[in-house]
């Protein structure tokens, strides 16, 4: 293994010695990018890596995600024309070409290729150019086109389209593995995507270097360089792009003005809280005046209380900043809180897209029903008996598997009977005074204050969750009574696809 530490700056001096991979420390990236070397850096190992056909592996998470950094800022003029480098967590490349797989492992391999070649033999700038020229201006401002891409062997999105406004906040939303960070990654141009394209402002911008696509992403673990200050940390991009140094440090001032992190300009990362570390990675994001921000899982590396006065701060930032905005989570909260638009992902493809509340309400499919809300929703299994809950109204009638009958307002539009799953968000579910209801015993009695939560199960053993007052006396192991609101109710056919109560008249 040919280890890249402090002090070597030429790679030739590892081509005499047998080794099967490159490692980066952070000590290495470091100093390149002290000396301003980074994208001739990223460049020569790039080469080494691909010519040698071995994985390039960071030393850590951190190292990895100030490679992402550098090569953020990659444009046509830093000579660096092949595919930008993959750092992937939780897999290992094993073989070459066809016979390529990936396997379980703990390093974080930086795997290299080409991007797809753009029709016609142009070069990948020009056809973007052109291309661009053809679709014209006043479309949404980002375009996701039949995005389809894979490791080896393993899929890891499947055909994920998405239209976006202008200034629009989305967020991405879903369970690890399900492909949104991915994602996020072939809009910043850190992957490409092996089919579909992306658009911003009606311009191609997927065969483009990342520097030149006119976005800017806000990495989980920060990438903050430990030797810069605040100030050089924020101002690293715009003098790799050149940009006059006057206009730098006006940018640099605004954005911590609005950041208000003045007072920290000339401090170090080190001597600094993790909120504040956390405003310095999107000032350095905000000074490259983006069309399209990237964060992804901003707010995950903060404490509880840190985490809600960061998620205020991020809402009344989107507010100032004139751009579109996606935010990667995995955090249901801070989707519901900050988004116009949630996009719910698993499984390699797109959900369901929709403002918050709709896909609170109105969940596309059971998958959907049981990850956003917190508890998840009620899935009973019950049988449909057919509609007339009042006189013949057309609304279906479930029998729950412990005989109670449920008269919801979801019209029966087609449904021929059989079996078919109840939704209930808990608070669709609430102890009853009475003995009417049904019966369930207490097995977890959780008291948040304004409202109890109480988990039970019915007679057949179905898992169900409801409420009760804050100040509810009920304890595990009682017998209560549920009372159901069949109004509230959604019903899951053998698919999964969610049918939702009719809108009531005024």
């Amino acid at each position: 293994m040919a280890d890249f530490g402090t002090g070597y700056s030429s790679l030739s001096y590892f081509r005499q010695f047998p080794f099967d991979k490159v490692k980066i420390d952070q000590s290495f990236v470091r100093d390149m990018a002290a000396k301003s070397q980074a994208l001739a850096v990223v460049q020569a190992v790039v080469g080494l890596g691909r010519g040698l056909g071995m994985p390039v592996v960071a030393e850590d998470v951190e190292t990895a995600a100030q490679l992402d950094v550098l090569r953020a800022e990659l444009r046509p003029s830093s000579g660096l024309r092949d595919r930008p480098a993959r750092v992937d967590r939780g897999l290992r490349r094993v073989g070459r070409g066809s016979r390529c797989e990936w396997r379980d492992r703990s390093a974080h391999d930086l795997t290299y290729g080409r991007p797809p070649p753009c029709q016609g033999g142009l070069s990948s700038s020009r056809c973007a150019g052109e291309q661009s020229a053809r679709s014209g201006t006043g479309l949404s401002s980002l375009q996701l086109t039949d995005i389809r891409k894979s490791f080896g062997g393993t899929p890891v999105l499947d055909g994920v389209s998405l239209d976006m406004d202008a200034a629009e906040f989305i967020a991405f939303l879903g369970p690890s593995g399900c492909g949104k960070s991915t994602l996020l990654r072939i809009i910043a141009g850190l992957e490409f995507a092996d089919e579909g394209e992306v658009r911003l402002e009606g311009r191609r911008i997927d065969q483009l270097p990342p520097g030149d696509r006119g976005v800017a992403m806000v990495f989980q673990h920060y990438a903050l360089y430990p030797h810069m200050t605040v100030r050089e940390n924020m101002a690293f991009g715009l003098r790799i792009a050149k940009v006059p140094m006057d206009e730098i440090a006006a940018r640099v001032a605004e954005a911590a003005r609005v950041l208000e992190i003045e007072p920290h300009l000339d401090k170090k990362p080190g001597q600094m809280s993790g909120g504040q570390r956390q405003r310095v990675a999107i000032g350095r994001a905000i000074v490259k005046h983006p069309k399209l921000f990237l964060l992804d899982e901003p707010l995950s590396n903060l404490d509880a209380a840190l985490r809600m006065r960061t998620r205020i701060e991020l809402a009344q930032l989107h507010q100032r900043v004139d751009a579109a905005v996606i935010m990667v989570t995995h955090d249901q909260a801070e989707a519901m809180t900050l988004a116009d638009r949630i996009v719910v992902m698993h499984d390699r493809r797109i959900q369901q897209v929709g403002p918050p509340m709709e896909v609170y309400s109105r969940p596309a499919n059971s998958f959907v029903a049981r990850f956003v809300g917190s508890p998840a929703m009620n899935m009973l299994p019950a049988e449909l008996l057919g509609g007339a809950t009042t006189g013949g109204d057309g609304f279906a009638r479930v029998r729950l598997g412990d005989g109670t009958t449920v008269d919801t307002r979801v019209p029966l539009n087609g449904f021929a009977g059989g079996s078919v799953h109840l939704g209930l968000r808990p608070e669709g579910v609430r102890v009853a005074a009475g003995a009417s209801g049904a019966a369930a015993e207490v097995e977890l009695v959780e008291r948040l204050g304004d409202r109890t939560l109480v988990y039970a199960h019915l007679a057949d053993g179905s898992a169900i969750t409801g409420e009760d007052e804050g100040l509810s006396r009920i304890r595990v192991g009682d017998r209560v009574n549920l009372a159901i609101d069949g109004g509230a109710a959604h019903l899951f056919d053998a698919s999964g696809a969610g049918h939702h109560a009719a809108e009531r008249s005024a």
